[in-house]
């Protein structure tokens, strides 16, 4: 599965120009844990924080795929409909560092902490667990003429295996 995620991140990401609702499908709300890393997350409908075990939070709004946003280096939890498979939501959290961002004749890239996961939309029973993938020295392009957009993360980024302790 860590190899899935890890190509998932490599492949050229294109909008498709559908609109993703950005509230998290309620079979996903709920607090979640990595007990073997120590990381908690808490998901909402239209938010999320996730506390790792050195006490470092990330706290973000989901929104709707933005390219104006990413490209502007904003951080936040990015949400759309995969064009591959209607019923799934791709889930891109992203905490950009900013001072690494350059822009060069239509391209913008940085470095980032990603995370990043699907959603299937289709499931109404609360999930057990799911799986995130996580790196903390990730790299982000952006297409501004072409709204597309690739995302990097070394070989070795760790999953997290978050598993539902509270709904």
């Amino acid at each position: 599965m860590k190899t899935k995620f890890i190509n998932l991140m490599t492949v050229l990401a294109l909008c498709t120009g559908s609109v993703a609702c950005s509230k998290i499908p309620a079979a996903y709300r709920g607090t979640f844990e990595d007990r073997g890393q120590g990381a908690k997350l808490v998901i909402k409908a239209t938010k999320a924080q996730l506390t790792f075990s050195d006490g470092r939070e990330l706290k973000s709004k989901a929104e709707d795929l933005n390219f104006e946003a990413i490209s502007s280096g904003k951080p936040g939890i990015f949400v759309r409909e995969n064009s591959a498979n209607p019923d799934l939501l791709e889930i891109f959290w992203l905490n950009p560092n900013v001072a690494t961002r350059q822009v060069v004749e239509g391209f913008v890239w940085f470095d980032a902490e990603m995370i990043y996961t699907f959603l299937d939309t289709k499931i109404t029973q609360s999930v057990p667990g799911l799986q995130l993938l996580h790196c903390t020295n990730g790299s982000v392009m952006v297409d501004t003429a072409t709204q597309t957009f690739q995302m990097g993360c070394p070989e070795q980024s760790p999953a997290l295996e978050m598993v539902r302790i509270q709904k």
